[in-house]
C-alpha cells in the first residue's frame, strides 16, 4: 500500500510544482514593482514559493515513512523555508533598499537552513540522476543567455556589427557550455558514485546545491551583458563602435564569466581533491622538500571500483632527494 501511495504523491508534486513555477514565472516582473488595478505580484509570488516549498516537504515525508532520522531532517529543513517565505511576505510591504535586503535574506535563509542541516539525515541512492538534473540546469540557463543575444536587438535592423557581436556571444556561451559538459559532468557524477553512502550526500550538497550557484549566477550575469552589448553594438545612432564599453554592460560581461569559471573550479576542487604524494610515485623535486600534488578522486582513468573519493583528505609526504 505504501508503494501506490507514494507514486501518487510524486504525480501530484509533479503536476502542482510545475503549476508553481508557472505562476511564479508570471509574477516575476512585478516582483519589485507591483502594478496597480491586480493582484499583488510580490505576495503572489511569496505564497506560490511557500506552496512550492510545501509540497516538496509532503513529498519527501511521505516517501520518509519509517525512517525517523530522516523525517527529523525534514522538519529541521523546512524551517529554513518557512522563515524564507516569511521574509518574501514582509518584502512585498516595502520598496527599494529595504525590500531588497529582505529578498536577500529570504535566499541566505535557505542556503543556510541547507547548510546547517546534517547532511548525513538525508539519503542519497542516484547520482547519475542528481547529476543530470543540475546538468539540465546549466544548459537552460545558456540557454537563456543565447535567447538574450536575440533579444538586443529585436528592434534594431540587421548590421553586420550585430552579426559579428552576435557570432561572438554564441562562441563564449558555447566555450561555457564545453568547459562544463566536455569532462567535468563526468567528473562529478563518478565522485558521487564512488563516494561512501555516509558521506556523499555532503558531496552532493557542496559540489551541487552550493558551487552549481555561482555559475547559474554568471551565466545569468553574462546574459544581461549579451544583451546591453549587442544593444550597444546595434544603436549606431546613440553609440560608435570606436567608444568603449562601459556601465552595468561591461560589468555584467566580464564579471558573469569570472563568477561561472570560479564556480566551475570549485566544483572540480570539490569532485576531484588533490592528495601530496612521495617522489616514487611518479614526482620528484630538486631540492628534495617539495611535496607533489595530483589529485585523488576519480578521473578519466579512475573508475568508482578504484577506491573511493575522500573530500578535503590531504596527506602530507616530503620528498626524497
Amino acid at each position: 500500500m505504501r508503494r501506490p501511495v507514494q507514486v501518487v504523491a510524486t504525480s501530484a508534486d509533479q503536476s502542482v510544482s510545475t503549476l508553481e513555477l508557472f505562476v511564479i514565472a508570471l509574477a516575476i516582473p512585478e516582483a519589485f514593482h507591483n502594478l496597480p488595478g491586480g493582484l499583488p505580484g510580490p505576495v503572489v509570488i511569496a505564497l506560490a514559493y511557500f506552496v512550492l516549498r510545501a509540497m516538496h516537504l509532503v513529498l519527501l515525508w511521505l516517501i520518509a515513512d519509517g525512517d525517523k532520522v530522516l523525517r527529523r531532517t525534514i522538519a529541521l529543513f523546512a524551517i529554513g523555508k518557512v522563515i524564507a517565505t516569511a521574509l518574501l511576505l514582509v518584502a512585498s510591504q516595502y520598496h527599494g533598499t529595504t525590500q531588497t535586503m529582505l529578498w536577500a535574506g529570504a535566499l541566505a535563509s535557505d542556503y543556510i537552513s541547507t547548510y546547517l542541516v546534517d547532511a548525513r539525515g538525508w539519503r542519497f541512492n542516484s547520482p547519475a540522476h542528481w547529476a543530470e538534473r543540475h546538468g539540465l540546469i546549466i544548459i537552460i540557463a545558456l540557454g537563456e543567455s543565447i535567447v538574450a543575444i536575440g533579444v538586443g536587438v529585436t528592434d534594431l535592423p540587421i548590421s553586420w556589427p550585430i552579426l559579428v557581436a552576435s557570432l561572438l556571444g554564441l562562441a563564449v556561451c558555447t566555450a561555457l557550455w564545453w568547459i562544463y559538459f566536455d569532462a567535468t559532468v563526468r567528473y562529478g557524477e563518478r565522485a558521487l558514485a564512488a563516494e561512501p553512502p555516509e558521506t556523499r550526500p555532503w558531496l552532493a550538497r557542496d559540489a551541487y546545491t552550493f558551487l552549481h550557484l555561482p555559475m547559474v549566477a554568471g551565466i545569468v550575469l553574462l546574459a544581461v551583458g549579451l544583451k546591453k552589448v549587442l544593444e550597444y553594438v546595434g544603436d549606431t545612432e546613440h553609440h560608435h563602435l570606436s567608444q568603449p564599453l562601459h556601465g552595468i554592460g561591461l560589468f555584467a560581461l566580464f564579471v558573469g564569466v569570472v563568477l561561472y569559471l570560479l564556480g566551475h573550479v570549485g566544483f572540480k576542487r570539490r569532485t576531484t581533491p588533490l592528495e601530496c604524494v612521495p617522489a616514487d610515485r611518479g614526482c620528484r623535486a630538486g631540492d628534495g622538500r617539495t611535496a607533489c600534488a595530483r589529485p585523488s578522486g576519480p578521473g578519466p582513468d579512475r573508475g568508482p571500483g578504484r577506491g573511493p573519493h575522500r573530500p578535503g583528505r590531504l596527506r602530507i609526504v616530503p620528498l626524497r632527494r
